[in-house]
């Protein structure tokens, strides 16, 4: 039934993301998050073992419930995207509007920050190279952890950076800039997921701007084969040397991938078998510090074990959301809130959206930086950001920004 649910679903997606293309930004989510756990779900209700909670999986009805979830989130973001701008009009061409001296200060503020992301690579202790130093850990023994402040763990908003000056001027300079960032995470211990978001944060400029998105898989199926047989083989090749599945009788190498894939979606289907059907039982903070909550909730080891490793940054799950809503509301309550949660989500998409299409390019950054907020929260279910002064500044900025760009309302038209 689920199959059928999602073969209906996905050309109706397709049709939307072609007509509507600020929408496809939610490729990143749908790709990286939503068809991983469908997958891991899936697998779980067959019967496979959850290392992670001691447990075999059973039919608890997660993979259905899931889907419904993400139907909710879309619908959401598609009446928050037609909400925003829906009496302004905006033109737009195959390329974004060049201001020159706005573009070379970013291009040099953005290259600035890769070079002191080398040095301190440099005078840091490395990943690879030295003893106990993993992505983990790499910021908080590195020369200047205060960088990790500013420009985070991962730094995504420099991929998009990189590919939205591409995209206005060609030059290969850029190309070489993103080359060499792509190249930086992966010396600073990042792994596949932070990798394949690089990717596409660097694609979003040119994935909106085309006409047919089976034209751009067309010009580009050799690059994503060769990147897609990479990538299985540096998985296969990981999986070879060590085999963290192996006490529980997962020998084989593919045996122990279909393993790590099983587990994505497990915080969800073990928030199910916690469903909150009566009076709420969790407080506000325990909630905003979802993933937490779960971890402590679904792990077999001792709650000051869990805890200790989850502030380390050495442990953690993935799917918080909308795990901890199963979990930290009444039960059909966290439906509609995933709703609005979906609205707010689809407003900032189209922000993103009018920003990168009129050449906002600063503006631009600032609100991929935030969809990027976005889909972190949404994955780990660490809501702690949105009571941070940061980030509230950050939308204040932004929200002050569209206001300057706003003040000729003849030069838009709808996206």
């Amino acid at each position: 039934m689920n199959l059928i649910f999602l073969g209906i679903l996905v050309p109706l997606y397709y049709k939307d993301i072609s007509k509507n293309k600020g929408l496809r930004i939610t490729i990143w989510y749908i790709v990286l998050t939503v068809i991983p756990c469908i997958i891991s779900l899936l697998v779980i209700e067959k019967g496979t073992y959850i290392s992670e909670q001691k447990k075999f999986g059973f039919l608890n009805g997660a993979t259905t419930l899931y889907i419904v979830y993400i139907v909710l989130l879309y619908l959401g973001i598609k009446v928050g995207y037609h909400s925003l701008f829906n009496r302004i009009k905006y033109s737009y061409s195959n390329r974004p509007i060049n201001k020159n001296l706005l573009m070379k200060m970013v291009i040099v503020g953005i290259n600035s920050a890769l070079v002191l992301l080398y040095i301190n690579y440099l005078l840091s202790p490395k990943p690879y190279i030295n003893s106990g130093i993993s992505r983990f850990n790499y910021w908080e023994n590195s020369t200047f952890p205060f960088l990790n402040s500013i420009f985070g763990s991962v730094s995504g908003f420099m991929a998009f950076s990189f590919g939205y000056l591409f995209l206005l001027d060609k030059k290969k300079k850029h190309l070489i800039s993103f080359f060499l960032y792509f190249l930086y995470l992966i010396l600073a211990g990042n792994k596949f997921s932070a990798l394949i978001i690089a990717l596409f944060l660097f694609s979003i400029p040119k994935l909106i701007f085309i006409d047919s998105l089976l034209l751009i898989l067309k010009r580009n199926s050799m690059k994503i084969f060769i990147i897609t047989v990479i990538f299985i083989s540096l998985i296969y090749y990981n999986y070879s040397i060590f085999n963290p599945y192996s006490y529980a009788g997962y020998n084989s190498v593919s045996d122990a991938i279909i393993q790590r894939i099983s587990i994505q979606g497990h915080v969800f289907w073990g928030s199910l078998n916690n469903l909150n059907v009566g009076l709420t039982k969790f407080t506000f903070e325990e909630i905003i510090y979802g993933m937490r909550t779960l971890m402590v909730m679904l792990s077999f080891y001792p709650e000051n074990h869990v805890l200790y490793y989850y502030n380390q940054g050495s442990a953690t799950f993935t799917l918080g959301y909308p795990s901890i809503l199963n979990v930290g509301v009444l039960f059909p309550l966290g439906l509609i809130i995933n709703f609005f949660v979906g609205i707010f989500y689809g407003m900032l998409i189209k922000v993103a959206t009018f920003t990168i299409f009129r050449g906002r390019i600063i503006l631009a950054i600032i609100a991929i930086q935030l969809i990027s907020w976005m889909n972190y929260m949404l994955t780990m279910a660490k809501f702690e950001k949105l009571l941070g002064l940061q980030f509230w500044t950050i939308v204040l900025i932004l929200m002050f920004g569209l206001l300057l760009s706003g003040k000729n309302k003849s030069d838009f038209n709808e996206v």
